[in-house]
């Protein structure tokens, strides 16, 4: 399960197919979109928002819970991911992906209690 991120925003080159893919595929929540300066927003659970945009540079990363099981249903949607790589010192696993606009997602699993 995705848990959460932090002030993360992306860019997209087309905000409602953007907004779309985020609810449809990666299954969250459109919160609100505006149109006249190409904004949108996704609750990512908790107090965490993603910020889709048209304009800027993009940087995300999502704390999940279970690394292998979100793998594992993204790769179903046809998601293809790069190494898992276990950080240094037990701080948790963390992968890569892209969107279909080609921005970097980044999942980090924490260690497990």
């Amino acid at each position: 399960m995705i848990k959460e991120i932090d002030n993360a925003s992306i860019v997209v080159h087309d905000l409602k197919s953007a907004v779309k893919w985020y609810r449809d595929v990666m299954g969250l929540k459109h919160k609100f979109t505006e149109e006249s300066i190409q904004w949108a927003e996704m609750d990512a659970g908790g107090r965490s928002t993603l910020a889709l945009k048209t304009k800027g540079n993009p940087s995300v990363c999502f704390v999940v819970t279970d690394l292998d099981e979100e793998m594992k249903r993204l790769k179903e949607k046809g998601v293809s991911f790069d190494e898992v790589f276990e950080l240094p010192g037990g701080v948790g696993r963390v992968t890569s992906f892209k969107d279909p606009w080609g921005n970097e997602i980044d999942f980090f699993e924490p260690p497990r209690k």
